[in-house]
């Protein structure tokens, strides 16, 4: 596999003879439409038939879902995952886990015979986690009994093969109750491996309401495997950057290396951009974009694709009714920048956040690089 960046005067009849490569397979592997419009600055995956893939076994590949993914785009992605987390079951301040109804993406994950996992947060109903909802838990040794037993009947009616505990902002003095709390969950449901989400730290004096009580020493003595939230330095009311640049995950798995087995972390891989109005205004929310809708955008208004060295990801500019935008993305190229990022660190995996929008070029790259065949 190569990647071929876009430059002046290139067009895919050109770029097909350049690398031996049918029109056909160009224009399917790049998810390109009519009038087949090419950007300068434009990552374009090549396969060839003399490459083979690497398909590189014993590795865990998970996709966040949402609740209401469509039935085309799970049937996309489910062959080349070995997980799927369905987000979110939500709970009540007494530990109790409110209705999700998750049935038709459990039958499907079966029919596929991949691994379904339980997905629990502290989310509030009108969304964004809730700290007061996870200090009510964690101060509670009846509520997390609750949860434990909802958990148990859970788990068990609906055919899950594993669990995963999203706590996020909880309180930095309720740090060894948050463990506490995932040993005790552990110990119930021995049969079930946990999979942990943890912020993206990257030291162990890193403040903030996202990251303190994420202890990586404690929680990957517990956990079977954690999620690093490797996302979201760019974000929704955040200044205009790079999702997950280059080099802060870089930076967020070496730390972690240093507190938690190699074989069990696993990294997040963002499959979303931000769209943000210019100049930038502190508290504005930037719109969120699927990695399509942003070569759309690009494509409509004819703009370069431009290359972060640093963060080793794309972006470009463009100007709608009289208006200035910027928006960060990720393209074939630095997903694979991050995909080798995480083969070269020696970790267990990746996790998307997430499939429930599909991405072409995305799948190509984890069907390449990885068999995904066999249970873990």
């Amino acid at each position: 596999m190569f990647f071929h960046f876009v430059k002046n005067g290139d067009t895919l009849y050109k770029i097909s003879k350049q690398y031996s490569v049918p029109l056909n397979t160009l224009i399917k592997d790049n998810n390109l439409e009519e009038p087949y419009l090419l950007l300068v600055g434009e990552c374009l995956i090549i396969r060839d038939k003399k490459t083979k893939d690497r398909r590189i076994e014993n590795k865990i590949i998970n996709g966040f879902c949402y609740q209401g993914i469509s039935t085309n785009t799970l049937n996309e992605y489910l062959p080349t995952l070995t997980h799927t987390s369905i987000f979110a079951y939500r709970l009540n301040n007494e530990g109790r886990l409110l209705d999700f109804n998750s049935n038709r993406i459990i039958n499907r994950i079966k029919e596929y015979d991949k691994q379904a996992m339980l997905t629990i947060a502290n989310i509030k109903e009108s969304g964004g986690f809730s700290t007061s909802l996870a200090s009510s838990i964690l101060n509670s040794n009846e509520y997390q009994n609750n949860l434990i037993n909802d958990l148990k009947r859970e788990l068990k009616e609906n055919n899950y093969d594993s669990l995963c505990i999203d706590f996020e902002y909880v309180n930095e003095d309720e740090k060894n109750l948050y463990s506490s709390f995932l040993r005790k969950i552990k110990d119930a449901l021995p049969s079930y491996p946990l999979f942990v989400a943890l912020a993206p730290k990257n030291s162990d004096e890193q403040k903030g309401l996202l990251y303190t009580a994420h202890d990586y020493y404690q929680i990957g003595k517990i956990a079977d495997y954690v999620i690093l939230m490797t996302y979201e330095w760019g974000y929704t009311y955040g200044e205009p950057q790079a999702i997950a640049p280059l080099n802060q995950v870089k930076k967020v798995i070496r730390y972690a290396k240093t507190k938690i087995d190699n074989d069990k972390i696993i990294m997040g891989l963002p499959n979303y951009g931000y769209d943000w109005n210019l100049p930038y205004q502190k508290n504005t929310k930037a719109d969120s974009v699927s990695n399509v809708e942003a070569m759309k955008i690009a494509k409509k208004y004819k703009v370069e694709i431009k290359y972060d060295k640093v963060s080793q990801t794309p972006y470009f500019n463009y100007r709608s009714e009289g208006k200035e935008h910027i928006v960060h993305f990720d393209d074939a190229c630095s997903i694979n920048q991050k995909i080798n990022l995480m083969l070269d660190e020696n970790i267990k995996g990746l996790s998307i956040w997430t499939i429930s929008t599909y991405y072409p070029q995305l799948k190509i790259l984890i069907d390449y690089y990885f068999d995904t065949d066999d249970e873990v």
